[in-house]
Parts: structure tokens; C-alpha cells; sequence
């Protein structure tokens, strides 16, 4: 993980430029997705970008390597630099003031549609990106499509940059002819990782 942290953040860096200042949005589920999420949260604070973590489920219902790195992010951070559970309208103003938004919510292991918070999480993510302009970096593969397919289930994260581990998965090469194609991510970055690694509502009414 945190090897892919690092490849996340180099590409984000030289595609948006320095972090220093900005502010970060990271939203994180539960699994190795929102792992990444919180290695690449502690990975920023280091270069002084302002980040607030916003992890969809409880902190109760991280497990394995996601709970080691939420574990480092509160180390290293202040522990109200991750909101649990956030109240809808919480995220909605911290996504209006947003430089940046991260995507560490669902990984590759997503088969059915998304729904309840992480649906809601992610109808507001898209709503707010496209009023305010700021772009948002999928871990992985957008957060709600297919791994193998790239069929979107239900909603997906409408992504302008998505940092992929190792080898283009079938998902980033069919991607485009999903239902949402003109929403999805218009770049794709992969980057070789040292050793494998296993696989792993609207703001507005």
C-alpha cells in the first residue's frame, strides 16, 4: 500500500501540480481501497496540502491493512482530520471548498450496485465536481464500475485522472464503452509496482 500511495501522489503531482497549500479531499471505504486512500492522505499533510479524510463507513469496520494505515494517517494527523460516518452535509461543504478530491471508496472487488452512503458519497462527489471544476483522482479504478467489465453499477465516480497499480486491469480498456462513457475517466495512469499485488445523494435536492 504504501508503494501505491506513493505512484498515486506522483501522478497526481505532475498532472495538477504541487499540493503544498491545496485543499485535499480523500473519501475512503473500508477495504485496501480506502487503505491507499489513507496513504496517500498521510503522504500529502507531508507536503503541507490541507487534507480531510472522509471515511464512508465507521472506523469500527476497518479490518487488515486498511485499518494499519488509518491507524498511521491518525498518528501522523490530528484525529479530527477524519470524519466516520460524515453527516451528508458535512461532506457537501468540504466538497465545495475542495481543490482536489481522492477516490479510495470501492476497489476491484466491487460486483454488485452501490448503494446507501457510498452511492450517496459518490452522487455528490460528481454533482460538486462538475459545478466547481476540481478534479478527482480515482485509486484503482473509479469507485462503482466493474473491474472486469467496466459496467457501471448503478453510480459510478465520474474521474478526471485514475492512478492504476501494476497492468491495465479489463476494466481500464473497456471503460469507454460502459453505460456513462462521456462521464467517465478521460486519463489512465498506470504505474509498475515493485513486487505484485494481490486483487484486491446530491448535495443539492
Amino acid at each position: 500500500m504504501s508503494a501505491a500511495g506513493a505512484g498515486i501522489v506522483g501522478v497526481a503531482e505532475r498532472t495538477y501540480g504541487a499540493f503544498k497549500g491545496k485543499r485535499v479531499t480523500i473519501l475512503c471505504g473500508k477495504g485496501n481501497n480506502g487503505g491507499d486512500g489513507f496513504v496517500v492522505g498521510r503522504l500529502l499533510r507531508r507536503q503541507q496540502a490541507d487534507v480531510s479524510v472522509f471515511l464512508i463507513p465507521s472506523a469500527k469496520e476497518l479490518t487488515g491493512d486498511a485499518r494499519v494505515m488509518y491507524r498511521r494517517f491518525i498518528g501522523s494527523a490530528r484525529s479530527s482530520s477524519v470524519i466516520a460516518s460524515p453527516p451528508h452535509e458535512r461532506l457537501c461543504s468540504r466538497l465545495q471548498s475542495s481543490d482536489l478530491v481522492v477516490d479510495a471508496l470501492l476497489g476491484t472487488g466491487l460486483s454488485t450496485p452501490v448503494s446507501g452512503a457510498y452511492a450517496a458519497a459518490i452522487d455528490a462527489l460528481n454533482e460538486m465536481s462538475a459545478d466547481r471544476g476540481f478534479p478527482v483522482v480515482a485509486v484503482d479504478l473509479p469507485s462503482g464500475i466493474h473491474a472486469d467489465t467496466g459496467e457501471v453499477l448503478g453510480t459510478a465516480v465520474r474521474a478526471t485522472l485514475t492512478s492504476h497499480w501494476g497492468s491495465r486491469s479489463s476494466a481500464c480498456t473497456s471503460i469507454r464503452g460502459s453505460t456513462m462513457p462521456e462521464e467517465l475517466p478521460s486519463r489512465i495512469s498506470a504505474f509498475p509496482p515493485p513486487m505484485s499485488r494481490p486483487s484486491t445523494a446530491a448535495c443539492r435536492s
